[in-house]
C-alpha cells in the first residue's frame, strides 16, 4: 500500500467495514482486503472458517468457499502460505494425472513481481515443483490453456537416483491459476534404467519450507507441503493510474 500528499489531503472517505467482521480464524489473523462474511472483504479475498474434527479440536482457515487451506497471512508482505497435496505414483502404475493447485478466481499468484519503479522489481512469491522417484517423465500443464508448460524426467541408475525440479520464475508462469501434472513411466528397458520407484510430486516454497523432503520421497511424511502464494489488487495496471483516482487507490 502506498500514499502521497496528496492522498493525504483529498479526502477523508473510508471504507465502511461492518463492525463484527472477524479478524482470526483459530491462531491466524488477518485483516482487509481479507474477510468473512457479507461485506467484510473485497471481492476474491472471502475466506471460510471451519471447525476440524481433530483431537484437541482445531479451526481451519480456508480460501474462498473452503477449497485451499490457509497456514498464515502476512499482510506487511502480502504473501499467503497454503496447503498443497502430494502427489503419488505407485510402483505398479503406468500413468497419471492430479492437481496441484486450483486458484481460479483467487487474485493470487505462484510468481509474481512487483514493478515498484521502472528500475526497482522485487520478488512476491517463490515456488518450485518437486518431482522425486525413478523412472518417470513428468509434465507441467496450465490446465486454464491446457498447454504443457514444462517437461521433465526423473531417472535412477544402481547406486543413484533422481529428482527434477521446475523453478518457478519464469515469466510464463506468472499468469498460473490451475496445475496439473502428468506423470508417465518410462520404459525400463529402453532406456537401461534401475527399477521403478513411488514417485512423489507437490508444488513447495523453499521459503517456509519445515519438512525434510526425503522423509516424504520415502513416504515417512504424509503431511501437505506449502506454498507460498503472492496476493494482489489490479483496478489500475500501473501505479500512475492508480494515483490520479485518490479517492479508491490502492
Amino acid at each position: 500500500m502506498g500514499s502521497t500528499g496528496e492522498e493525504n489531503t483529498s479526502t477523508d472517505i473510508t471504507f465502511p467495514l461492518s463492525s463484527n467482521c472477524p479478524k482470526n480464524c483459530g491462531n491466524i489473523s488477518f485483516e482487509y482486503p481479507f474477510g468473512i462474511g457479507s461485506g467484510c472483504f473485497r471481492a476474491g479475498f472471502n475466506l471460510t472458517c471451519v471447525n476440524q474434527t481433530t483431537d484437541p479440536p482445531t479451526r481451519g482457515l480456508f480460501l474462498g468457499n473452503g477449497t485451499v487451506e490457509v497456514i498464515d497471512i502476512d499482510m506487511d508482505n502480502g504473501n499467503v502460505s497454503v496447503k498443497t497435496p502430494i502427489v503419488t505414483m505407485e510402483v505398479g502404475e503406468e500413468y497419471i494425472s492430479d492437481t496441484l493447485i486450483d486458484l481460479r478466481n483467487f487474485p493470487f499468484s505462484f510468481n509474481l513481481a512487483a514493478n515498484f519503479t521502472d528500475s526497482f522489481t522485487i520478488s512476491l512469491a517463490y515456488n518450485d515443483i518437486f518431482v522425486a522417484g525413478c523412472s518417470v517423465n513428468a509434465d507441467l500443464v496450465d490446465l486454464a490453456t491446457n498447454k504443457t508448460i514444462q517437461t521433465f524426467s526423473a531417472t535412477c541408475y544402481p547406486n543413484s537416483c533422481r529428482y527434477c525440479r521446475f523453478y518457478m520464475y519464469s515469466s510464463n508462469t506468472e499468469n498460473l491459476t490451475f496445475l496439473l501434472i502428468r506423470l508417465t513411466r518410462l520404459n525400463q528397458t529402453e532406456h537401461h534404467l534401475f527399477n521403478t520407484s513411488i514417485v512423489k510430486a507437490f508444488i513447495y516454497s523453499w521459503s517456509n519450507f519445515t519438512r525434510d523432503i526425503k522423509r516424504i520421497v520415502n513416504g515417512m511424511e504424509t503431511q501437505v507441503t506449502v506454498a507460498n502464494l503472492a496476493w494482489y489488487i489490479t483496478d489500475y495496471t500501473t501505479y500512475k493510474k492508480a494515483n490520479k483516482n485518490m479517492i479508491t487507490y490502492a
